[in-house]
């Protein structure tokens, strides 16, 4: 980046050690090796939420991509639901 904030931030979050919670952070690799757009920057925050809300400042839009594993309730035990996000 030329320290001007691009319009459109892809930002991904998550802990690269867990293969599960590093699902934003292996897309934002994965971003990083194709030719994307001028307008498009691409950030890793690994588990930073501060870095986030920095990374989003000044865009006009913003895609984070993170994981999130919900245990489900005592009723239903060993049930774990997992999705991944794309805000």
């Amino acid at each position: 980046m030329d320290g001007e904030r691009r319009p459109v931030v892809v930002i991904g979050v998550g802990n690269a050690l867990f293969s599960d919670e590093g699902v934003g952070i292996h897309v934002i690799e994965a971003l990083k090796r194709m030719e994307l757009p001028p307008y498009v920057d691409v950030v890793d925050c690994d588990t930073n939420g501060l870095a986030v809300l920095e990374s989003l400042d000044g865009a006009q839009k913003g895609i984070i991509i993170l994981s999130l594993i919900h245990i489900s309730e005592p009723t239903r035990p060993r049930l774990i639901s997992y999705a991944v996000f794309c805000l």
